[in-house]
C-alpha cells in the first residue's frame, strides 16, 4: 500500500482570483474573464502538475473573485469549504 493512498492528505493548489477593485465598469467587465482565467490556470497546474505517485495535484478555485477589502475572507472561506469537499471525496 503506498504512503500516498489517502487522498485527504496529500496538499491541495488553491487559487484565490483577484481582480481590479475599483466599480464603475472596470471591475464588472472583468469578472467573469478574470474566474475564467483562474479555471484555465486551475487545469493547466493540474494537467502539469503531479504528485509523487503520479496523480494529478488537486486544483481548487474559490467560487468569488477578490476585488474588495471583505472579499478577501468571504473567498478565503469558500475556498477552505471547497478544500474540505474535496477531502470527503
Amino acid at each position: 500500500m503506498s504512503i500516498f493512498s489517502k487522498h485527504s492528505s496529500l496538499p491541495k493548489v488553491g487559487l484565490r482570483p483577484t481582480i481590479d477593485g475599483r466599480f464603475g465598469g472596470v471591475r464588472e467587465s472583468l469578472e467573469s474573464q478574470t474566474m475564467e482565467m483562474a479555471k484555465a490556470a486551475a487545469q493547466l497546474i493540474s494537467s502539469t502538475l503531479r504528485y509523487p505517485h503520479g496523480e494529478p495535484v488537486q486544483c481548487v478555485v474559490a467560487d468569488t473573485t477578490i476585488g474588495a477589502l471583505r472579499k478577501p475572507l468571504r473567498a478565503r472561506r469558500s475556498l477552505h469549504a471547497r478544500m474540505s469537499a474535496c477531502r470527503s471525496r
